[in-house]
């Protein structure tokens, strides 16, 4: 893998750490949140709301984000599980 030590951005962030991403980047992370809290039941949103990362995670990468809007009951799940830990 190309190493890359100037780039300030990780797909796997420390949620105590998360960079500053660019505001034309967390605009589509919100956009996704939106839909993201439009499709999940409340149960399954909150276990993606606890997660500091969650904004940075669907601002960071479009195919997350759309794959968690798709499935939102079977994300959720793997995220109890500790599949994200």
């Amino acid at each position: 893998m190309l190493a890359m030590p100037d780039y300030p951005y990780a797909i796997f962030p420390d949620p105590e750490h998360l960079p500053q991403l660019p505001e034309s980047l967390l605009s589509d992370g919100r956009n996704y949140l939106e839909r993201l809290q439009q499709r999940a039941s409340p149960e399954d949103f909150a276990v993606f709301a606890a997660r500091p990362e969650l904004l940075y995670v669907l601002s960071m990468s479009e195919f997350v984000a759309k794959t968690i809007i798709q499935y939102p009951e079977e994300c959720a799940q793997l995220v109890r599980l500790g599949f994200l830990d």
